[in-house]
């Protein structure tokens, strides 16, 4: 059985008041052999609670999320892993949870990039498809394959692992993803694709509150402000920065 290794960042508690949550992480976590989060201290007291009951924790106050996946990298212990942003996770186990349970049986061989389907990447707002259809783009030609690089969940065994926890350069906001491409084209780790319908958009379940008063098409509007499209493409900037220079 994998390793589950995740990251929660959750400062208003969003998914201690989310209906159904305790079940879903309980249930995601069964399907491992041990589960591990790195949790920022900026996280609300109640999610921690919720969190250390169904994780080995440890915490952070500093760092983006490439320091946080690289130093759990660094302790994991095990010979399987498998990545998974938290709220990924969450929506992962309540729409597909046969899917995540078939993925979580599955061991890694070197470096497993779960992809999401072309349904699945589809359900996901302009700001993320079209800034990430070009971000993937420039990771596929320069991996030789094509990619999606920005599906929040991968697999990879204990060489690989123990490779990308000692990767040298700059890791934060999201450049540790072009990072870890590098490592894999310079140390020739096996690499291979999965595809997931799981791995759908999944932000709208801790808004619930919001698109409730709102209405969803007044919300998601408001949600691809100026700001969120600049947030994307700083990270479009970041990965093709770290590629364009190895």
């Amino acid at each position: 059985m994998n390793v589950l290794l995740t990251t929660i960042h959750d400062p208003e508690g969003r998914f201690a008041q989310l209906p159904g949550t305790e079940n879903a992480v309980k249930n995601a976590v069964s399907n491992y052999s041990a589960a591990v989060a790195s949790v920022t201290e900026a996280t609300a007291a109640r999610t921690k609670k919720l969190v250390s009951r169904h994780f080995e924790c440890t915490y952070s106050g500093t760092g983006t999320q490439g320091h946080h996946i690289t130093r759990l990298m660094k302790d994991a212990v095990g010979e399987s892993f498998h990545y998974c942003d938290f709220d990924r996770l969450v929506h992962w186990q309540t729409r597909y949870p046969r899917e995540l349970e078939k993925t979580a049986g599955r061991r890694m061989k070197g470096f497993v990039l779960i992809c999401r389907t072309k349904r699945a990447f589809g359900t996901h707002p302009e700001t993320q498809k079209d800034t990430e259809t070009v971000m993937n783009m420039i990771a596929s030609e320069y991996i030789g394959r094509k990619i999606d690089i920005g599906s929040g969940t991968f697999g990879l065994d204990r060489r690989t692992c123990e490779l990308f926890s000692k990767i040298k350069g700059d890791v934060s906001g999201v450049r540790f993803l072009a990072h870890f491409l590098v490592c894999i084209k310079k140390n020739r780790i096996p690499f291979s694709c999965m595809m997931s319908e799981g791995v759908e958009w999944e932000t709208p379940d801790i808004h619930r509150k919001e698109i409730k008063a709102l209405g969803y098409k007044k919300w998601l509007s408001q949600f691809q402000s100026h700001g969120e499209w600049r947030r994307r493409v700083e990270m479009l900037r970041q990965v093709a920065e770290v590629l364009t220079k190895n």
